[in-house]
C-alpha cells in the first residue's frame, strides 16, 4: 500500500511537471493569448489578454511591450496591466476595416524583441447589418 501511494505521487508530480514544462519556453520569451480567434464587427471594440511566457534564462531581462502589425481600418493597443508583470491587454477596435478574414501578428518589443518569438491571431471582420423598414 504504502508503494502505491509513492507511485501514485510520482505519477502526479511527473504529470504537472510536465504540463508546467510544455507552458515555459526552454529559452527565450514566448506570446501567448487567450484567444486564437477575436471576432469583431465593424465600429466595435474588444480586448484580449497577451502573456509573456520566460525561460529561467530570460526571468530578469527587460524586455518592451509587444506590438501590433498595422492593418487599415484597425486600431490596436497594447497596455501592461498594472501590477501584473508580463501581462497585457491588447485592445482592437475597426473603424473603417473591410469585413473578412485577417492574420494579427504580435510581436516582441523593446531592446530585446529578438529574444521574443511573437504569436498570431486570426481575427474575423464581420460587416454590420444594415435594416430596412418599408412603409
Amino acid at each position: 500500500m504504502k508503494k502505491l501511494r509513492l507511485l501514485i505521487i510520482a505519477a502526479m508530480l511527473v504529470a504537472v511537471t510536465t504540463l508546467h514544462a510544455q507552458e515555459t519556453p526552454r529559452k527565450g520569451a514566448i506570446l501567448k493569448s487567450d484567444q486564437n480567434t477575436l471576432v469583431i464587427k465593424a465600429d466595435q471594440e474588444i480586448e484580449a489578454n497577451i502573456t509573456l511566457l520566460r525561460s529561467k534564462m530570460e526571468r530578469k531581462r527587460k524586455f518592451g511591450t509587444p506590438v501590433i502589425q498595422n492593418i487599415d481600418g484597425l486600431v490596436a493597443t497594447v497596455t501592461p496591466v498594472e501590477g501584473t508583470p508580463d501581462t497585457y491587454v491588447l485592445n482592437l477596435k475597426a473603424t473603417s476595416i473591410t469585413p473578412g478574414n485577417y492574420n494579427l501578428i504580435v510581436k516582441g518589443g523593446g531592446n530585446n524583441k529578438h529574444l521574443i518569438t511573437g504569436t498570431m491571431l486570426s481575427l474575423v471582420v464581420e460587416g454590420t447589418t444594415a435594416l430596412s423598414s418599408s412603409n
